[in-house]
């Protein structure tokens, strides 16, 4: 087996630094600030290098309080029947949502693609579903219209 020159975090911290995005890095990890449409995430990357696994998690900044714990619950796991790629993590310690995605990554040259996907589907997924919290913490609504509403197509602009 051949092992990489670089790894996929010092791919990622030239990535950020290009984008000029707000970063810091911990040996095999990094956490990046980034802007979605919906509002504004910490990504964060580990990199496990004897597996060639590269996990990226997304925190959506979604607070919640423990009488909304049921609601919380019953939403993330609808949410989670919608994906196709990486999961939404409940956090009860913390009281906060996370959404994760995993990836194996064999080849150095696929470093790049395979990073920005994982941020693409991290950005994409986080703002097609901050809505749904904030609709369920916000006005009561159920979890299931909630993540309904949040994946109706809409035609045209406002």
């Amino acid at each position: 087996m051949t092992y990489c020159t670089y790894t996929p975090i010092e791919m990622l911290e030239t990535m950020f630094t290009q984008w000029d995005c707000k970063h810091k890095r911990f040996d095999s990890r990094i956490c990046a600030a980034m802007s979605g449409h919906c509002g504004n995430y910490t990504l964060g990357f580990s990199w496990n290098r004897d597996r060639r696994i590269m996990h990226c998690y997304c925190d959506m900044s979604t607070k919640f309080e423990d009488n909304k714990l049921k609601e919380i619950t019953e939403l993330v796991a609808v949410m989670n029947e919608k994906l196709w790629f990486g999961h939404f993590d409940l956090i009860l310690s913390q009281r906060m949502v996370t959404f994760s995605v995993s990836n194996v990554i064999q080849e150095e040259s696929a470093y790049a693609e395979v990073l920005e996907k994982m941020i693409d589907t991290a950005l994409i997924e986080c703002d097609r579903f901050v809505p749904a919290f904030n609709m369920v913490l916000e006005t009561g609504i159920s979890p299931e219209k909630a993540v309904e509403a949040c994946l109706m197509d809409v035609e045209g602009e406002a």
